[in-house]
């Protein structure tokens, strides 16, 4: 698994979620699941959250 570095703009989803569009195909990237851990930093702060491939029902 090869650590992924980028610039991206937070926006709001549905049912309160944050979405940030990563410019990389993850399954591609780290191998295919549902769900993939990732961690980051916002404004220099450090965060960690779970990557999910966007829902084809749009929610």
């Amino acid at each position: 698994m090869q650590p992924q570095q980028f610039r991206a703009v937070i926006t709001a989803g549905p049912r309160k979620h944050a979405v940030i569009a990563v410019p990389f195909d993850p399954d591609e990237e780290w191998g295919a699941k549902a769900d993939h851990p990732v961690g980051g930093t916002i404004e220099a702060s450090a965060s960690a959250a779970g990557y999910r491939q966007p829902a084809t029902d749009g929610c």
